[in-house]
Order: C-alpha cells, then structure tokens, then sequence
C-alpha cells in the first residue's frame, strides 16, 4: 500500500501590524481557502514556515509584537488543519534578525574575502565565541519558539532535528539556520550556513530520537538559499539525496 504525507508550506509572512491593513485580507483568504481544501478531504499532516515570519523591528514596532502577531495567526492554521501544534515546524529568516545585535566587527569578519567555507564550518562545530556573538541577532527567534513552540528544541546554533511520528509512518525534519549571518537589504551572495555542521548536527539529534530505527522521510527546512555566499554550503544539502533517497528540501 502506498504511504502518503500532506503538509503546507508557508513563507515570508512578515507579520508588521502598520501593514495589516494590506496584508489581512490576504492572510484571511489563505484561512478560508485552506479551511475549504481540509473540509473537502485534503490531507495535511504538518505545517512548516521558512522563514521570514516577522517584519523585523521596524518605525518602533518590536519583533516581540510581531511574534505574538505570528503566534496566534499559526494557531489558527493549525486549528483549520485540526492540528496539535506540534505538528508545525519553523526556521529563521533574514527578517526574524535583531539587527540592533549585530556587530560591525562580526559582519567584517564574516565578510572578509579571505574567509572559507571550511573556516566557517569549523567555527560552528568549535562554537567559538564570534559565532555565538552573531547568533546573538536570533535571540528573540529563540525565545518565539521557547514560549509558543517548544517542542522545537534548538542547539547553540540555531538548529534542530525532530521525528514525527504520523499514523504508520516515522517522519524526520531538520531545521537549518541560514539567518545567523544575515545583516541588511546587501546580503546578496554574503551569508554563511555553515551546512556540514548544521546537517551533522541535526543528525545527531535525529539518531538519538530515532533509536536505531529508520524513518520512511526525511525533510530539511531552509530559508534565504540563493543568497549564500559560496552555493556548495547550500547544495550540500542537496547532494544528501545521494545518500539518503528520502531526503525532501522545504524552503
């Protein structure tokens, strides 16, 4: 018998209560609609957002205002799909960065022409402390998911990986973290993954999960790809099907 999944894809919400005037109508059309599909037998086994949920701080509006915002509109997605919350899965993007927490000095570090995919890679594993100061911009991403999400477990750089377990089927999904590098509107070709670390990373949470079991799929959860500085941090991810066939990128 053939198994099957359904999920929705959402992105680039950018809750900013200054724009809901334009932005409502759009998001309660997206409720109504997906409420039609889940009564007419659309099957929707989880839910993922990649990124980009809040507008960032902006004209006073705080990225806490947003979140709360973000909080309870996903609660209602999940309630059209009859859903727990823990069926939904999120991961940062550009947008959902504190940028007051950003420093020059890091940006300039990170930047610099001479710096290497390997080097950075490394940096992420060692957790060295210009890392932990650039995730420092997420901060406010973290204590989202901490309060309305915990069930999203993140290590110190911002990834995850979970397995779900829906009907007769093990599901497992990976989070990355492409915003920890991410610093204005000239990011374009400049940011780091660091996706060897991450993927290892959210690995190993997944195997102690799994328990020496096997999942049927495995889904990564990506934002902000195209504008990585070196395309391999990004196609690694891609080149995983190799040698893992079930693997399905979500971005």
């Amino acid at each position: 018998m053939t198994k099957t999944l359904g999920w929705v894809h959402l992105s680039d919400l950018h809750f900013l209560s200054r724009k809901s005037w334009r932005d409502s109508k759009v998001l309660t059309d997206l409720l109504i609609d997906l409420q039609k599909q889940v009564d007419s037998g659309a099957r929707v086994d989880l839910v993922f957002c990649t990124g980009d949920i809040s507008f960032g701080t902006f004209q006073g509006e705080t990225l806490t205002s947003q979140y709360e915002d973000a909080k309870e509109y996903l609660a209602k997605v999940l309630d059209a799909c009859h859903l727990p919350s823990e069926r939904l899965f999120l991961v940062p993007g550009n947008h959902d960065t504190d940028r007051t927490k950003v420093s020059e000095s890091i940006t300039e570090y990170f930047r610099n022409q001479s710096r290497t995919l390997e080097q950075v890679n490394q940096l992420l594993y060692e957790g060295k402390p210009d890392v932990q100061r650039a995730m420092e911009r997420l901060q406010q991403y973290r204590e989202f998911l901490k309060t309305s999400f915990p069930h999203i477990h993140l290590d110190q750089n911002g990834v995850f990986g979970a397995i779900v377990s829906i009907k007769d089927l093990i599901v497992t999904i990976t989070g990355l973290n492409s915003a920890w590098s991410c610093v204005d509107d000239k990011d374009k070709d400049k940011i780091w993954l660091g996706g060897a670390t991450q993927m290892a990373s959210a690995q190993k949470a997944i195997d102690v999960a799994l328990n020496g079991g096997k999942p049927h799929l495995r889904i990564a959860l990506l934002s902000s790809q195209k504008y990585m500085r070196q395309k391999d941090d990004g196609r690694m991810i891609e080149r995983a099907r190799d040698f893992q066939p079930t693997l399905e990128v979500v971005r």
